[in-house]
Parts: structure tokens; sequence; C-alpha cells
């Protein structure tokens, strides 16, 4: 673009050299020319130097919004996991209820889901926040992990305490177990865990520095 503006500019001045009547003028156009190339080369080089940081800056947004994209996907697969999970526990209730006595395969069956419980608390307490992700988007998602850890520990507490006093070897009374059971599962429930917020808010963030983009 320089080379273009240059070559024309000194067409230019060839024409007006051949079209003067008094070349005593003639270096005045010279350096006007100079003023003229050099002011057109430098808002030509800035306007290229924006460009290229707002192509870089989409770029690296582009980028962050996948890398957002994969992190909520495997996410949502350990909401789904303890969903799952808390539906595995309540059918156990449901099979306690309607037992005679309890017997070791009842006891398999809470133990089997304490174990799936414990291995999706690690999973979840070894959720990282994306390093790549804007600073205020980091936070947000600082916050939901520490909300869905909380949630998972509380899980655990639960499957845990109605598995230690699961016994078949202590079990007198399947009622009473029953009883506790359900006490359990009443004290120990945790809150909903309501991500719709966290979500909303990445979101409303993410078109903020689409904004600042354009």
């Amino acid at each position: 673009m320089q080379i273009f503006i240059f070559s024309i500019s000194v067409g230019i001045l060839i024409a007006l050299y051949k079209i003067l009547p008094n070349k005593k003028f003639f270096p005045y156009f010279c350096i006007l020319f100079c003023f003229v190339f050099c002011g057109a080369a430098y808002f030509n080089n800035k306007n290229a130097e924006q460009e290229k940081i707002s192509q870089e800056k989409f770029a690296d947004l582009q980028l962050q919004q996948k890398i957002f994209g994969d992190w909520y996907a495997n996410y949502q697969k350990d909401i789904d996991s303890l969903d799952r999970i808390w539906q595995l526990y309540f059918d156990f209730v449901e099979n306690a209820k309607s037992a005679e006595t309890f017997d070791k395969k009842l006891f398999q069956q809470i133990s089997d889901i304490e174990i799936e419980a414990i291995d999706e608390q690690i999973k979840i307490h070894n959720l990282k926040v994306p390093e790549e992700l804007d600073v205020e988007i980091k936070k947000v998602l600082a916050e939901l992990i520490r909300k869905t850890q909380i949630y998972s520990d509380a899980q655990v507490k639960i499957i845990s305490s109605v598995k230690n006093i699961s016994n078949p070897k202590s079990v007198k009374n399947i009622a009473d177990l029953n009883k506790k059971i359900k006490d359990i599962t009443i004290r120990e429930s945790p809150a909903g865990l309501f991500t719709a917020n966290e979500i909303s808010d990445i979101r409303e963030k993410f078109i903020i520095l689409e904004g600042e983009e354009q």
C-alpha cells in the first residue's frame, strides 16, 4: 500500500514539474509531498497494527469460548453423574423400605453407591479453572466449582452415614433402620445445586468481551 501511495505521489510530482511555469516553487511541492507521504504511511501503519491487534483479540476470544465450551461439556457430565448417584441412592432407600430384613445384598448395594459417590467427589475436587480464560470469567467458574464441591461432599456424607449404620450384623430391626435412614437423608440433604446464575453471568461476560472487540 505504501509503495502504491509513493508511486502515485512521485507521478504527481513529475507531472507538476512539467506543467509548472515557474520551477522555483517545485521544492515546496516536494516538501509538501514528504509531509503527505509520511502522514499517509504513519496512519496506514497504525491502522494495520490496530487491525492486527483486533484480529489477535478476536482469535483469543474464540479460543476462550472453545475452552469454556469443552470445560462445561465435561462439567455437565459430572453433574449428570451426581444426579445418577442420587437416583441409585433413592432406589436403595426404596428397596430398604420394602425389605423384610436387611441382608448382604442391600448392604452391597449401598456400599457400591458409596464407592461411586467418592470417585465422583474426587473428580469434582480435581476440577480446575482453565488459565486461558478472562480473569472475570475465571472468578465465576471458581465459585461454580466451589458450590459443586460442597454439594458433592454433602452427597458423600449422606451415603457414607447410611452405609455405616447398615451393616447386616448390627441391624436388628429394619423399621428402626429405615427411620434412621430417613432422618439422615432429611438432616444432611444439601440445598439444590443451582448453577443458572453463574452460567448466565459467564455468557454475559463473553458478550461484553465480544462488544469490546467490535
